[in-house]
């Protein structure tokens, strides 16, 4: 999508799909821990869980990888189901809305 500036000007626009104070999803990149990911170098995105850190933890762990650059990368893990649900499911409209 495109909007335009001025006469002439176009400008991509950008759309934030998710934001807190460690993870933002818009239609051009994945931020996470301040590293960002240029939705043109993801491949494939998938999520998985794993078992807790440490065995008096009773949280699973759900992650978010991706294809990067070539190479499989863990892009993030987080115990809070809610929060997982809302950020994989940011991530799974923009790669909808903005195929690469």
């Amino acid at each position: 999508m495109r909007t335009v500036v001025d006469k002439g000007v176009y400008v991509e626009a950008v759309f934030t799909y998710y934001s807190d104070r460690t993870v933002k999803v818009t239609s051009q990149s994945l931020k996470i821990d301040g590293q960002i990911f240029l939705l043109s170098d993801l491949g494939d995105v998938w999520h998985s869980e794993s078992e807790p850190e440490s065995s008096g933890s009773r949280r699973k762990g759900r992650e978010i990888w991706a294809i990067w650059r070539g190479e499989e990368r863990m892009l993030l893990r987080v115990t809070d189901k809610t929060r997982f649900g809302q950020i994989y499911r940011a991530i799974q409209r923009t790669l909808e809305q903005h195929p690469r």
